[in-house]
């Protein structure tokens, strides 16, 4: 070995902690990152929550779930959901860390 490590990349995980960040930041009690079926991609905040808020959006209810934005990710359709109002710079941020933290993904081979 050379002196360095392999570093195992959990871009589901990183994507979480990246959503944490912008919760936090904005003030947003739960944020979610869903598919246009409604199945909760990643979030922050409290699980239920998330989990509520994916569901909702594919339903396309008005009320406690508010859609902050839809935007293409690898392919699919997904929607950025909070119970909160929020601006359209977080959806370009949120568009933007996505394809950056899951562009580099590349799918695990087991031997």
């Amino acid at each position: 070995m050379n002196g360095t490590q392999s570093v195992r990349r959990d871009p589901l995980k990183e994507l979480c902690v990246y959503l944490e960040s912008v919760r936090q930041r904005g003030g947003f009690r739960s944020l979610a990152l869903a598919d246009s079926e409604g199945l909760l991609i990643a979030g922050a905040g409290k699980y239920s929550e998330c989990e509520e808020l994916s569901a909702l959006s594919a339903l396309r209810v008005s009320g406690p779930s508010h859609v902050l934005g839809r935007f293409p990710l690898l392919g699919s359709e997904v929607l950025l959901c909070a119970p909160e109002q929020g601006s359209s710079d977080v959806v370009t941020h949120v568009r933007r860390a996505c394809e950056r933290i899951l562009g580099f993904a590349r799918p695990r081979v087991s031997h």
